[in-house]
């Protein structure tokens, strides 16, 4: 139920069966509401549980339908409602990752609304891989960083003002989980698999790249953090700007403080701040005019959106004729 109107995922309400080669795995996850909790607890990343007991909850996680990876292997899927919101996070990740790489096929992920959920965590698969050099190769932090607001965030709908003029700031969450698991090489699919795609061997038969396989080092695993390090530094860096310059009113409570009825902290769990003042710098470190860069993109995105929506982009798409096979785009 969303706004008092009742809505489902597509797979589960198609009497087409177009789902029927899918294998359908639950993934349940707070909604954007609970990242306005995350706010007023003072952004904490560790100790902060989502209460699966409210009556609008009704999806559960079934163990038993979760195919192990060699990255989940060791998740008591069961135990799931005990979990924090980082490492429901990234137990979910690792299971997504994994079986990215060891599936026979792609995966969709998505959730009901589309734009939240689904950039958050599409986001942080690819902010990962980049890390670990699997995609991305040639891209700068900062040119990852304008990739991944673009087409994981804004492209999909994500609708920023909305969400910071509420609180729900989801957005913000998926940059301080880089900048808290930027260590953590248990979510790094070369240690795990201890493959790299080099960057200029594609095969001879169809030009594509191979997997290799490599001994996982220190080097590499300081290399991805410094990557991560750098990406969660170039966000911070403007985000604080970018609310004071919107002028969007913040609220904060002392950390430890509960919201009633919504979210549970142990004291005796480790807490760490989102964004260290380590983690950020001035904007002169860096070559780029960064200080602007997400509301401009989330203004561009929803202008260029509503010029499709209104008809204004159809004369361009009669200016030249293309075939279909360019015009045709991968699910």
């Amino acid at each position: 139920m969303k706004y008092w109107v009742p809505v489902t995922s597509s797979e589960k309400a198609d009497p087409h069966n177009r789902y029927h080669d899918f294998e359908i795995i639950p993934m349940p996850y707070p909604g954007s509401e609970f990242f306005r909790v995350w706010r007023d607890s003072g952004y904490l990343m560790r100790g902060l549980k989502f209460d699966w007991e409210q009556p609008m909850v009704e999806v559960i996680l079934r163990a038993e339908s979760i195919r192990k990876t060699l990255l989940s292997a060791d998740i008591e899927w069961q135990r799931y409602k005990t979990w924090d919101v980082t490492t429901l996070t990234t137990n979910y990740l690792k299971l997504l990752l994994g079986l990215l790489f060891e599936g026979s096929g792609g995966i969709s992920v998505h959730c009901v609304s589309g734009w939240d959920r689904t950039p958050l965590f599409i986001s942080l698969m690819r902010c990962l891989l980049w890390a670990d050099d699997l995609v991305h190769q040639s891209l700068s932090p900062f040119e990852m960083l304008y990739v991944t607001l673009a087409y994981d965030w804004f492209l999909f709908g994500h609708k920023l003002r909305t969400r910071m003029e509420m609180g729900e700031e989801i957005l913000r969450f998926a940059f301080s989980y880089l900048a808290e698991v930027a260590s953590d090489i248990s979510l790094s699919v070369s240690a795990t698999y201890h493959m790299v795609v080099p960057p200029e061997y594609p095969t001879a038969e169809n030009g594509c790249q191979e997997f290799v396989e490599i001994k996982w080092s220190p080097y590499l695993a300081e290399a991805r953090r410094e990557k991560l390090r750098s990406l969660t530094q170039l966000f911070f860096s403007m985000w604080d700007n970018e609310v004071e310059a919107c002028g969007i009113p913040r609220a904060y409570q002392t950390p430890g403080q509960n919201a009633p009825d919504t979210w549970e902290s142990n004291d005796s769990d480790w807490i760490s701040q989102s964004a260290p003042s380590s983690l950020s710098p001035s904007f002169s470190q860096f070559h780029q005019p960064v200080g602007a860069m997400v509301s401009q993109l989330s203004n561009v995105v929803t202008s260029a959106a509503v010029a499709v929506m209104s008809g204004l982009a159809k004369p361009l798409s009669g200016s030249r004729s293309v075939s279909e096979s360019e015009t045709s785009e991968p699910n």
